[in-house]
C-alpha cells in the first residue's frame, strides 16, 4: 500500500484523482514534515527516546517548519507546525531571474522598464535553477544566453556569495520561520537535540550555515545526532509506515502519532468574520461544540461556510473548504 504526504490547502481532489490515475491507493493525506516525523519516530535506540526534533522542510514551492517530541514509550507528537505555503525553490530561482534581468539592462544600457518576453524569461529560469544548483557544489559558476534580447548575449559569473545577498529576504523568512515554530512549541532553541533538514531546497548552503549558527552546532554532522534515517528518505519512509498502521498490520501497532491541526478552521459569522472552532495546533482527533443563534426570527435554514486560515475579521480572505 502507498500513502501520499501532501500539503492540505486545497487541491485535495485532484491529488487524489492523480493518485488513482497513477494505481496508487490514497489511505491518508498528510503533510510531508508529519510524514517525517513518524519516520525518525520509528527510532529503537534508546539515545532517540524523549528528544525534541526540528525538522525543516524546504521544497520546490512549500516551507514547513514541524517541531516534535518523541517520549520514553514511543509516542510521537507534533508540537507545533510552521511554514509558508509560497516559499520554496521556485522563490530562489525567481530571485535569480530578476538579479539576472536587472544586470543584463544595466551592462547593455536598457531602461529598466524594457520588457523582456516570455520565451527569454523561461529559458533564463532554466538556466538559473541550474546554477542554484551548482552552486550547492562548486563556489562560482556563470550563467550564458546566446541572443538573450535584441541579439544580445547574457553573460554573468556568480558566486555562492552573491546568490546569498539575492536571496538574504528568502532565508530571513526562513529563520522567521522556525522561530515562530518553536514559540508556538513553547520551546527554546537550546531544548531542540536534532534538526532534520527534508527537500531538495535544504540543500543549499546557506540553509545549513544558518541552522548551524542559529542553533550554535559545530557542523552540519552536528545538526542530527543518533539518527539513521536518511533525511531525502525521510518523508517516504514515515508515509509507508503509517500506511501499514492505518491496514492493521498488528506488528506495526506499537507507535502512536499525535498530530496537529496546521491551520485554524472556522465558520463564517454574521459580518462577514471567522469564528474559529478548531484553533491552530489542536491535537487531533479534536471535538468542539459552540451554540449560534438565528440571524432573524422565524428563520429555518442556514448556509454554513467553512473556511481555513488565520484572519478572524475577514472570513472571505481565508481558504474556503466548503
Amino acid at each position: 500500500q502507498k500513502i501520499i504526504g501532501v500539503k492540505l490547502y486545497k487541491g485535495l481532489t485532484i491529488t487524489k484523482d492523480a493518485a488513482k490515475a497513477a494505481g496508487l491507493n490514497v489511505l491518508r493525506i498528510i503533510n510531508e514534515p508529519t510524514a517525517a516525523a513518524i519516520a525518525f519516530g520509528l527510532q529503537k535506540n534508546n539515545t532517540l527516546k524523549d528528544k525534541n526534533v526540528l525538522i525543516f522542510d524546504l521544497g520546490g514551492g512549500t516551507f514547513d517548519v514541524s517541531v516534535l517530541n518523541i517520549t520514553n514509550e514511543g509516542i510521537v507528537i507534533i508540537k507545533a507546525i510552521s511554514g509558508d505555503t509560497h516559499l520554496g525553490g521556485e522563490d530562489f530561482d525567481n530571485q535569480l531571474v530578476q538579479f539576472c534581468i536587472n544586470e543584463f539592462k544595466n551592462t547593455n544600457g536598457l531602461d529598466e522598464n524594457t520588457n523582456i518576453n516570455e520565451r527569454g524569461r523561461i529559458r533564463l529560469k532554466n538556466k538559473c535553477e541550474k546554477a542554484k544548483k551548482l552552486l550547492s557544489i562548486i563556489k562560482e559558476t556563470s550563467i550564458e544566453i546566446e541572443g538573450f534580447y535584441d541579439q544580445k548575449d547574457l553573460n554573468i559569473i556568480i558566486n555562492r556569495e552573491n546568490f546569498n545577498d539575492i536571496c538574504d529576504c528568502l532565508f530571513k523568512k526562513c529563520l522567521s520561520c522556525v522561530k515562530i515554530a518553536l514559540e508556538n512549541a513553547k520551546l527554546k532553541k537550546e531544548e531542540i537535540d536534532d534538526i532534520v533538514l527534508v527537500g531538495g531546497s535544504s540543500r543549499i548552503p546557506k540553509i545549513k550555515e544558518m541552522m548551524i549558527e542559529y542553533f550554535n552546532r559545530k557542523d552540519e554532522n552536528d545538526l542530527v545526532r543518533n539518527i539513521s534515517i536518511h533525511p531525502d528518505e525521510a518523508v517516504a519512509i514515515g508515509a509507508t509506515y503509517l500506511a501499514y498502521i492505518i491496514k492493521g498490520n498488528i506488528q506495526f501497532e506499537s507507535t502512536i502519532l499525535l498530530d496537529i491541526v496546521g491551520i485554524s478552521i472556522g465558520i463564517e459569522i454574521y459580518g462577514g468574520k471567522l469564528d474559529i472552532i478548531i484553533p491552530k495546533d489542536a491535537n487531533i482527533p479534536f471535538s468542539c461544540t459552540k451554540i449560534f443563534t438565528t440571524s432573524y426570527d422565524n428563520q429555518n435554514s442556514i448556509n454554513i461556510k467553512v473556511y481555513q486560515g488565520e484572519n478572524i475579521n475577514n472570513a472571505s480572505d481565508n481558504h474556503f473548504l466548503k
